[in-house]
């Protein structure tokens, strides 16, 4: 269930002009009062590998909800247009809604090889999937002008986003498994039925900065998410 939340933040203040054209200053937490972050899944304890978009109009919102998660400091980011489908988009089926381009098939490779490497040097425990609202990739990535959201409504949107961080979600336990195998530690049978060795964690953001969750590995028990 999404919490209404003041986010504390220590970068500066903020000067708005009320009716009249007087200027106030306010500190930045007063800006960030009420935003909504989800609940329903396992805080990370450990280090995070975090997937964001591209967008330039996010960025301060990105490292104030990453803030809220108690992850200063403990988090990597690897930065890629649409997120999900930009790592999906090079291996799309013909009957996808998502196109298939050809030039992009190198995209989710790359992910897995810092997701690889991250773990490598920063144990990472934890792997953030934080797709949003508005996006220009979908638009560009999505066949017959179907990432319009303003002609298609934001219900499919939500449900798109869903769907591509879930697909991806998927695609990230399959290549943690091969790695553990290849590193000739497997899980057992019914370890790897029932656990992943890293959580991850499906967000959207719109461009006010409220998250919403997508999809979880790690859910609370009472979470259905």
């Amino acid at each position: 269930m999404p919490i209404a939340t003041t986010v504390p933040v220590s970068y500066g203040l903020q000067t708005s002009k009320c009716n009249g054209g007087l200027e106030i200053t306010v500190p930045n937490s007063i800006t960030m009062f009420l935003r909504s972050y989800p609940s329903g899944y396992k805080a990370p304890l450990h280090n995070v590998l975090l997937l964001s978009c591209m967008d330039l109009r996010l960025l301060d919102n990105i490292t104030h909800f990453m803030e809220h998660e108690n992850l200063i400091n403990r988090y990597d980011q690897y930065i890629m247009a649409g997120a999900s489908v930009g790592a999906l988009v090079g291996s799309a089926e013909p009957d996808d809604q998502l196109k298939y381009i050809a030039d992009y098939q190198g995209w989710e490779k790359g992910l897995f090889q810092h997701v690889d490497l991250a773990i490598q040097l920063h144990q990472i425990k934890d792997i953030y999937i934080l797709e949003h609202r508005n996006c220009g990739a979908y638009r560009a990535f999505l066949k017959d002008n179907l990432g319009d959201y303003e002609e298609h409504g934001y219900q499919k949107e939500f449900d798109d986003h869903k769907r591509y961080a879930q697909r991806l979600s998927n695609n990230l336990i399959d290549f943690l498994k091969r790695r553990a195998v290849a590193n000739q530690n497997p899980l057992s049978p019914e370890t790897a039925k029932n656990e992943v060795p890293i959580n991850i964690h499906g967000f959207i953001m719109d461009i006010k900065g409220n998250v919403e969750l997508l999809c979880t590995t790690a859910p609370f028990p009472d979470s259905t998410t």
